[in-house]
């Protein structure tokens, strides 16, 4: 894989997360040794060599924006509550003499819980990004990153009614999306999703695809937020539309889940040498 020309300045940092804005360079050079691993870590687990091919070539500035931020902030997390900063009332600074007082712990893993919530979207907005890169949804990463449409963390409000929802709210429901999605797959058939998943990720999708994808998220929102009902109802929408525009669809026309959902029993005609009952 070819090595990102990545460059972070204060700036970058302050501008990424301005909590840790400050008078002097102390916060930044405080995190400078981290950020080198950091963007190893963002390379190997989220661009992958078409995404770094894309962002050193510098075309999308969005790409490049998001990308300096989601680093500053893998820079910065793992390691702000062993550095030797006070928490101000405008966010971080150095502890510089014996008069500063430590804040509190449940102030400070407020803003840590506030922070991971911004480094996840940061994470989801340089993924939206790469959908337009060209051979990135051909990648390990985009398997890793986007398992499954409910890849976004602001689809828990979106979608699944969380109000104001954090990352461990965001852990917690992982194995409700993965229910859930394991459950369209049974019907739709794994082709199918993967078919989806793959249009969605290379910006290359048509109008059914959409509604199909949208209706999808709408069933794992409303399975993670325990409304039976409702999830019925859109996967009979659901189920109604694919069948409608099989063309589109092919992957599930050709799937052994079709092939299930249409499956006839033995039926009787006069010409039959013998009746079957059917329960």
């Amino acid at each position: 894989m070819e090595t990102m020309n990545l460059e972070i300045t204060r700036n970058d940092f302050e501008e990424a997360i301005p909590v840790a804005t400050t008078k002097n360079n102390d916060v930044f050079e405080m995190i400078e040794p981290y950020i080198k691993t950091a963007t190893y870590e963002v390379a190997e687990n989220v661009l992958g060599e078409a995404g770094v091919n894309a962002f050193n070539d510098g075309q999308n500035v969005m790409l490049v924006r998001f990308v300096k931020q989601l680093v500053c902030y893998n820079a910065f997390l793992p390691h702000f509550r062993s550095l030797d900063l006070v928490l101000t009332a405008t966010g971080f600074g150095v502890v510089s003499t014996q008069d500063l007082t430590p804040a509190s712990k449940a102030r400070v893993d407020a803003l840590k819980s506030q922070l991971d919530i911004e480094r996840k979207r940061a994470e989801c907005r340089v993924i939206q990004q790469l959908f337009s890169v060209n051979g990135w949804a051909a990648q390990r990463q985009r398997k890793q990153c986007v398992p499954t449409l409910f890849y976004h963390f602001d689809y828990l409000s979106e979608y699944a009614g969380v109000e104001a929802p954090t990352i461990n709210d965001w852990r917690r429901v992982q194995p409700l999306i993965i229910e859930a999605d394991g459950f369209l797959r049974s019907k739709i058939g794994n082709e199918q999703m993967d078919s989806l998943l793959t249009k969605v990720a290379s910006g290359n999708f048509t109008a059914e695809d959409m509604t199909a994808c949208t209706m999808i998220l709408n069933i794992i929102g409303l399975h993670i937020s325990g409304n039976p009902r409702a999830k019925k109802v859109y996967y009979t929408s659901l189920m109604n539309h694919i069948e409608a525009h099989l063309d589109v669809f092919s992957a599930y026309r050709d799937s052994e889940a079709y092939q299930t959902n249409h499956f006839k029993g033995y039926e009787n005609t006069k010409e039959s040498g013998m009746f079957i009952f059917q329960g």
